[in-house]
């Protein structure tokens, strides 16, 4: 079995801290801490036979590397998704207006994600959720907002280890988001109409009250 995308890149270039335990053991404990693998076939993979690598299991201090390098998984494939996110938006800002809008989708450097174990999909799962939350809560800046629901949307995707539709998934994140989003929009306009002197004072309070009824409507 080859690893390819995020995955593969990630157990190429990451390796285990030595602390005095042998390299085909740290690959082992690199490939225990992010894949789906069991261990029988990790041992096979390696060159280990199944009750030495089990002895290695056993130790705490292995056990310790091995949280290391699957923190270390998700805060890197975070860090990717975010950026992918942002390249997106950065590139959506500087389209002409008649060009067609590309759909971002991230899928194809995690199409390898149903290789991902348990522990790593409940991790990204939790930081979907802390996100989308963050997003929620206003709790970001503006323009950091669509950013992080599509990195919300991709980490939703990944945790499921693509079995679901990407689309879809994005729909309902943009959905759950969408509210807070249009508020911090609301409170913008809001800002820019006070702003206006030309501006006749009864349409500009009719404005302001349309706005302040949809900024209550979007806090329900």
């Amino acid at each position: 079995m080859q690893f390819s995308g995020f995955l593969g890149e990630f157990l190429r270039k990451y390796d285990l801290p030595s602390q005095g335990i042998p390299e085909k053991a740290r690959k082992a404990g690199l490939l225990r801490a992010v894949t789906n693998l069991k261990l029988k076939d990790i041992a096979l993979r390696v060159g280990y036979t199944y009750g030495t690598l089990r002895g290695y299991t056993a130790q705490s201090e292995f056990k310790r590397l091995i949280e290391e390098a699957r923190k270390a998984f998700v805060d890197k494939l975070t860090a990717r998704v975010e950026e992918k996110a942002r390249k997106y938006w950065e590139k959506l800002e500087e389209m002409e207006e008649a060009e067609e809008l590309p759909l971002f989708d991230p899928t194809g450097l995690f199409k390898d994600c149903k290789l991902y174990n348990e522990e790593v999909r409940k991790k990204l799962e939790a930081l979907a959720d802390e996100i989308l939350e963050k997003v929620r809560t206003k709790k970001c800046a503006e323009e950091d907002m669509p950013v992080l629901v599509d990195t919300s949307a991709s980490l939703w995707w990944i945790s499921t280890g693509g079995k679901e539709n990407f689309a879809n998934i994005r729909g309902m994140v943009w959905e759950e988001a969408m509210p807070a989003y249009l508020k911090t929009w609301c409170d913008e306009i809001r800002e820019r109409v006070e702003r206006i002197p030309s501006l006749d004072e009864e349409d500009r309070e009719e404005i302001l009250m349309f706005l302040t009824i949809l900024s209550e409507y979007l806090e329900i």
